[in-house]
């Protein structure tokens, strides 16, 4: 298990590194982007974008086998079967993406007719290139990562997100359009997947044939029917689920431009990318722990499985709730910074979707002991409930709370699927889920105790300089004593974390003092803290 948990230390460190990447560069990107668009160039823009996400459907999901697989063939020395698999999932979405980005761009006129607004069908067409190279950059990104070469996957984001900052900076300054703007998205996607696609073929060729060389390659001689058909069995039922949850990310855009003008479309649009660009950055720490969970399924180590899996929910749980109690106690503030007055009405609209964090990132370890135990059917469930319930309320709401209604759909879909998580896990690992049942209650009182403390704040009509200083000095304080407090956080969370190697000086010398820190928190405090969650996770 030690071995385990520093796999995924190293994994969380690296992906997080990439996804603090994305965040960052999204931010300082969002903050150009909006100001140069506004609500209503923006707003158009997003659509676009969100119609060529449905399209991306088309392209399928074979890149889940190898983000599940790959950890196991490895583990049994199954080099070649790998890198055979990684060609094949290749193959079938590129052949994909190429038919999928040609309906796309005939179809780009009539999408323009059908919304009415200006040059929207000529940024479909600028994007198409999202699609058809969407198998490249997937695929690749995929191996590296069931193979645990985080620190690849982390040096291709930031050299990708490092470039589009610079670029739409430039595009920018030199007073360019959002036709501009859609082409160098495109340039840049392919580039990526380019890169991503042909480091991971190396890494895992380079594999296969050190593995052949040595005689220690043990992959079965499976033809290529073989191949496929066990592909397609673990994919088919998650091509439903990833449509499902694809087409809940973009329906609501798609949905809102045909009722609401483009400004309208832009304040929703903006709103649910900031949120959507912090969730990107919790995520690290559940999608490492795919890989350590796979070996143990396969090794048949079931109660290390289950101990593994509590801490990572707990963990992901405590970053989702703090996620959520900062975006929205600083809802205004960060609108503020990133658009300016002009996006200040889509203050409501972020406040209701910094809700859905606290559910849908918590639910995600629970997704990858589905993905390891291989109950993709559940994980299809799962996404249709949540897709159901999403559309459902959007006919309902809508009507009735305008933009909010989107909003506040997307909460009901997320809260509707985390319910069904937590009971169809609780069957799945015969333990009740008490454990995981308590982190949750803790957590939402902290949400709940956040949002209520905000909205107070915000009632008494102080000016919003003097009320972001109160929130900063006063509400951040407080969540992290009260997170130790409830023991979402242990001693031995933070010792583990602390035994991460990391080579970089200056990360590492950050690292330590903000462990050293927690450490004395958790030292201090320790007498007033109720029994240990640790004891339910089996340590």
């Amino acid at each position: 298990m030690s071995q385990m948990l520093k796999n995924v230390g190293r994994g969380s460190f690296y992906l997080t590194l990439e996804s603090l990447t994305v965040v960052v560069s999204g931010l300082l990107y969002s903050i150009v982007v909006l100001r140069w668009l506004g609500p209503g160039w923006f707003g158009i823009l997003s659509l676009a974008l969100s119609l060529v996400g449905l399209a991306s459907v088309a392209t399928g999901n074979f890149e889940i086998y190898l983000e599940r697989h790959a950890a196991e063939f490895e583990t049994r020395g199954q080099s070649l079967r790998l890198l055979r698999a990684h060609l094949w999932a290749l193959a079938l979405k590129a052949v994909l993406g190429f038919v999928a980005g040609l309906v796309l761009l005939r179809l780009a006129p009539w999408l323009e007719a059908q919304y009415g607004f200006e040059k929207l069908g000529l940024l479909v067409t600028l994007l198409v290139s999202l699609v058809v190279f969407d198998g490249f950059g997937t695929t690749g990104r995929a191996t590296l990562y069931g193979l645990q070469q985080f620190s690849w996957i982390a040096a291709l984001a930031l050299l990708q997100h490092a470039v589009k900052l610079v670029a739409v900076t430039v595009l920018w300054l030199t007073g360019r359009g959002p036709t501009s703007l859609a082409l160098t998205i495109s340039g840049l996607a392919m580039l990526h997947g380019l890169l991503a696609g042909g480091v991971a073929f190396a890494v895992a060729w380079n594999r296969a044939k050190a593995a052949r060389r040595d005689g220690t390659d043990t992959s079965p001689p499976e033809s290529a029917t073989a191949i496929l058909r066990d592909m397609f069995r673990y994919c088919l039922p998650l091509l439903g689920a990833r449509a499902a949850f694809i087409s809940g990310q973009n329906l609501s855009r798609v949905v809102l431009g045909k009722f609401f003008p483009a400004e309208a479309l832009g304040l929703f649009s903006f709103a649910f990318q900031t949120v959507e660009r912090f969730v990107g950055l919790v995520y690290a720490v559940p999608s490492s722990i795919l890989p350590s969970l796979t070996q143990l399924v396969a090794r048949g180590e079931t109660e290390r499985m289950r101990r593994l899996l509590d801490k990572s929910f707990r963990l992901v749980a405590t970053l989702a709730c703090g996620l959520s109690f900062m975006v929205f106690v600083f809802a205004e503030e960060i609108t503020r910074l990133l658009g300016g007055e002009r996006y200040l009405p889509a203050v409501t609209i972020l406040r209701v979707l910094a809700l859905v964090p606290w559910v849908r990132t918590a639910q995600q370890p629970l997704t990858m002991g589905f993905y390891a135990l291989r109950k993709t059917g559940t994980v299809l469930v799962l996404a249709l409930l949540k897709f159901l319930t999403e559309m459902g309320s959007y006919i309902l709401l809508i009507p009735v709370l305008g933009l909010a209604g989107a909003a506040w759909a997307n909460l009901a879909g997320a809260v509707v699927a985390f319910a069904g998580a937590l009971v169809f896990m609780s069957g799945a690992l015969a333990d009740g889920g008490r454990h995981r049942r308590a982190v949750m209650a803790k957590s939402g009182a902290l949400v709940a105790l956040g949002a209520v403390s905000a909205l107070a704040l915000h009632g008494v009509g102080l000016d919003w300089r003097i009320l972001f200083a109160v929130k900063l000095l006063a509400f951040v304080p407080a969540f992290a004593l009260l997170v130790v407090l409830l023991d979402l956080v242990t001693r031995d969370d933070l010792s583990r974390a602390q035994a991460v190697e990391i080579r970089v000086p200056w990360m590492s010398f950050l690292r330590d003092r903000v462990i050293r820190l927690g450490l004395w928190a958790e030292g201090s405090i320790g007498r007033l803290r109720p029994p240990t969650l640790a004891t339910a996770e089996g340590h």
